[in-house]
């Protein structure tokens, strides 16, 4: 069964809003691409003038299939060899029957196998399997475990990927299991997982068949119903669309707060706290002033505003990959779209294809930063996080944490990664590796700093605002009514303005006292 409703704040993978998960909708469970690979694997598996592949009469044992799956194979084929087993309401223990194939065939004790005793195939195999089993959980194979039999099956391909960033077949089975979990949260990044994939790898360089591709797409087109958006309208001054309430990102241009929402971008004016324009753009998620300009990015687009009119770049209609705007370390404008990075030349006043960011990982960004001290660091989104030529796996000595979302580095200088699930992780320049900050034990969002007092304020994506003092004394200003909290801002005056899911909050402290004040167009 798939969804026929589209959730009007169902976005990004990045943003995460709670709905309830339905069982019977399972992009795992219900997509069967092995029937592409239907004569490849009664091949494998059997006589082929009578074949036992799948979804035949006489079709192959599950061990039959395990055995196979040891072996040196293409990895479209084993994955497609996974994909025919299925899944059981009850769970079933495939992954464990392949580890302990795999031991026997290495001749040592399934219990004692590690990270290191595992090919990147292997890995690919035994997180696949591990999803099928049990997709409810998609847990390891023994809870509370330590090391290869603890890993959960997203932390599996993950490493796959790592170590082979650019096969397409690692990518499309990490991003079926990403989908799966994003069931929880948000149908339409269902379906940004998988297309961003597609965006990233052309035809000619996918390893599976067009035809396998074909029934993945066809079962996850439609989630894409819940990406839809409001078409673009002209609008000149204020409109009274409570979508524009709905807020990803917040900065600061010349007099006004600019917000990304949910249908475009909302200019407040700091003094009246009155909106004084709209500019319809689709889901807006990066905002950037570059050039004395203001620079917004959405799925579909990139725009420009120089404090007197818009202008459009990049269009893409089709696009559901949403662009990333960042400032090079060489003072350059560059959009990230996907695999793709496009940098602007002023001159010509357009965007050119350029090299990706990161050379030896050219894969679409989750979040992208170029430090201060001209270091450039990416999120490969639940895989790991790139520094230059490093890949920093997660759940490492490096990273501890499980899901990074967002880079940012505060004023004083310090980079930081907000980490769904484990909350704000810190980088120590001389350690070179993330410690995580107590403050806040999960949902981190954003944070800002204030350099002459060494206050730290920390968002989170539900609660509110955690504020950090130097001496280590904590506070906490709870903020319910603003549903879920994305984005933070520090201003020139030392105004807080809070992205929420209802209103945008300006917040200042008054003689001692926190001052809220709601700007919203409902």
């Amino acid at each position: 069964m798939k969804p026929r409703l589209a959730l009007g704040a169902a976005t990004l993978a990045l943003l995460t809003v709670w709905v309830p998960f339905s069982r019977a909708d399972s992009p795992l469970t219900s997509i069967r691409f092995h029937q592409a690979y239907r004569a490849e694997l009664a091949a494998a598996l059997g006589d082929s003038s009578s074949p036992r592949g799948p979804g035949t009469e006489n079709p192959p044992a599950p061990e039959q299939i395990i055995d196979f799956l040891v072996g040196d194979h293409p990895a479209a084929l084993e994955a497609a060899a996974v994909n025919s087993l299925g899944w059981k309401f009850e769970g079933q223990k495939n992954g464990q029957l392949f580890l302990a194939a795999l031991a026997e065939k290495k001749g040592l004790d399934p219990e004692i196998l590690d990270f290191r005793d595992l090919r990147p195939a292997d890995l690919l195999v035994l997180g696949y399997l591990l999803a099928m089993d049990d997709y409810f959980e998609l847990g390891p194979l023994v809870s509370n475990a330590s090391g290869l039999r603890g890993a959960p099956a997203i932390d599996l391909l993950s490493r796959a990927v790592v170590q082979e960033p650019r096969n397409f077949t690692y990518r499309i089975i990490l991003a079926l299991v990403r989908a799966q979990l994003e069931m929880e949260s948000s149908f339409c990044a269902v379906y940004q997982n998988l297309s961003a994939v597609l965006t990233a790898f052309p035809e000619s360089e996918r390893d599976l068949k067009p035809e396998a591709v074909f029934e993945i797409m066809s079962y996850i087109g439609d989630y894409r119903d819940s990406c839809v958006t409001p078409e673009t309208r002209a609008a000149e001054g204020p409109i009274e669309d409570p979508a524009f309430d709905e807020i990803y990102v917040v900065t600061e241009y010349r007099d006004w707060i600019a917000t990304g929402t949910q249908v475009g971008i909302a200019l407040w004016n700091k003094q009246s706290r009155q909106l004084d324009s709209v500019r319809p753009g689709g889901i807006t998620t990066s905002l950037l002033v570059w050039n004395d300009q203001l620079w917004a990015a959405s799925s579909q687009q990139v725009q420009r505003y120089d404090g007197r009119e818009w202008r459009l770049y990049l269009d893409r209609p089709a696009a559901t990959t949403s662009f990333l705007l960042v400032a090079s370390r060489h003072g350059d404008l560059l959009a990230i779209h996907g695999g793709k990075t496009y940098r602007y030349d002023a001159m010509a006043d357009q965007f050119q294809s350029v090299n990706p960011v990161f050379p030896n990982h050219p894969v679409p960004l989750h979040s992208c930063l170029v430090r201060k001290n001209g270091q450039v660091w990416g999120i490969d989104f639940m895989t790991s996080i790139l520094a230059g030529a490093r890949v920093i796996g997660l759940q490492s000595y490096e990273y501890p944490g499980r899901d990074p979302r967002s880079l940012m580095e505060d004023a004083t200088g310090r980079l930081w990664i907000a980490d769904f699930t484990d909350g704000f992780f810190r980088y120590d320049d001389r350690e070179q590796r993330f410690v995580r900050d107590p403050v806040v034990e999960a949902k981190a969002s954003a944070l800002a700093t204030d350099p002459e007092s060494g206050t730290t304020y920390f968002l989170h994506y539900t609660d509110g605002l955690y504020v950090k003092e130097k001496t280590g004394k904590t506070e906490s200003i709870l903020l319910p009514d603003l549903q879920y909290m994305r984005d933070l801002y520090l201003d020139s005056d030392g105004v807080f303005w809070i992205a929420g899911w209802t209103q945008l909050l300006r917040l200042s402290k008054e003689d001692g006292e926190w001052k809220k004040t709601s700007l919203s167009v409902r």
